[in-house]
């Protein structure tokens, strides 16, 4: 799988995980970050999937869930929003 297609894959998982969150607004803490290693690990699996390399695969979904939480921090607090 191309490099871009997998960014994309990535995408939608955050995606999908920020909308699973929204719809899910009174969820204690514990939960959501259950549920944000979940999201990761199906995201590792796709990826594992794809390169057929388990290393590169671990660094691929570490960097892109350590990019959504980065993201989501700013958004939060430099944008003031309620996420």
């Amino acid at each position: 799988m191309p490099a871009i297609l997998l960014l994309f894959v990535h995408l939608a998982l955050w995606v999908l995980y920020s909308l699973v969150l929204i719809l899910s607004r009174h969820d204690h803490n514990l939960f959501e970050s259950l549920l944000l290693l979940l999201f990761a690990y199906f995201g590792y699996l796709l990826t594992v999937h794809s390169i057929q390399n388990k290393g590169m695969a671990f660094r691929i979904t570490l960097s892109s869930t350590l990019l959504y939480i980065a993201g989501k921090w700013a958004a939060v607090s430099w944008l003031h929003l309620s996420l």
